[in-house]
């Protein structure tokens, strides 16, 4: 589950070196020319493109500008959980457009923009002379540029790309003239970014604790909800709920 672009994924019996040679890459990727995690992504309305910003923490100055004064009321944020190509944790989140309807959470179309950032930047550094045409590089420039042929000819997420993303969503809300935001509660819903029946079960437990505390991390201690919501089949796995630890201040409740 949301294995990384990583050496390890590439082949496990690499030699010291070729191993070294590996992690140096990766840690060359992100570039100020080919950064490797998008400011934002793109949305089809009405045949038409629409730009949807991205940002990495949720605070109170991100939720404001979605609000025009005196207005309040919900609002619903999209989220992605995923491991970059050095192998760190990386959590966005951008506002969901209501025009868009049900099927127009935007997750689908920020995974492509994440794979297709990181392919121009793997591509920006196989073109560099200087720089060793790895074998594991030379993988990670197929397998993606297959993903996003699939991308482009599905309507769904490819399973091969599926596993590397957790998606969730953000319940918030704004309460009359005041500049306070509350968020209510954060919900996983495994069929955001695949099929539930494929996301039922996760190898380790740790992984899936890291990925809570990662999102909680970066939402502001302002804001921080009671409730994490998670779908059934997350809920009832073989982990149990009761072996998931909930964020500091928050309880899982399953979602209906």
């Amino acid at each position: 589950m949301l294995e990384a672009v990583s050496c390890r994924a590439a082949t496990l019996d690499m030699e010291p070196m070729a191993l070294f040679k590996c992690w140096r890459a990766l840690k060359s990727l992100n570039t100020p020319q080919t950064p490797v995690v998008p400011k934002s992504f793109s949305q089809n309305s009405n045949e038409t493109l629409s730009s949807t910003p991205l940002f990495s923490q949720l605070n109170s100055s991100h939720l404001a500008v979605y609000f025009q004064k005196g207005m309040s009321g919900p609002i619903e944020l999209g989220g992605l959980v995923y491991r970059t190509v050095d192998g760190s944790l990386k959590v966005l989140y951008w506002p969901i457009q209501k025009r868009l309807g049900a099927s127009g959470k935007g997750h689908r179309e920020a995974i492509a923009e994440i794979l297709g950032k990181e392919l121009k930047a793997v591509e920006h550094y196989l073109s560099n002379p200087k720089n060793e045409k790895l074998p594991f590089l030379l993988d990670v420039k197929a397998n993606h540029t297959d993903l996003l042929s699939e991308f482009k000819k599905n309507p769904e997420i490819p399973e091969e790309s599926s596993g590397r993303f957790f998606g969730f969503l953000v319940q918030a809300e704004k309460k009359g003239d005041s500049s306070d935001f509350k968020v209510k509660s954060i919900d996983f819903d495994l069929r955001l970014v695949g099929e539930d029946k494929m996301r039922s079960s996760f190898s380790l437990i740790e992984e899936v604790q890291g990925i809570l505390n990662e999102i909680s991390k970066s939402v502001s201690p302002k804001l921080r909800p009671e409730v994490y919501r998670l779908s059934p089949s997350l809920l009832e796995s073989y982990l149990g709920p009761s072996a998931l630890k909930a964020p500091a201040g928050s309880r899982f409740i399953k979602l209906e």
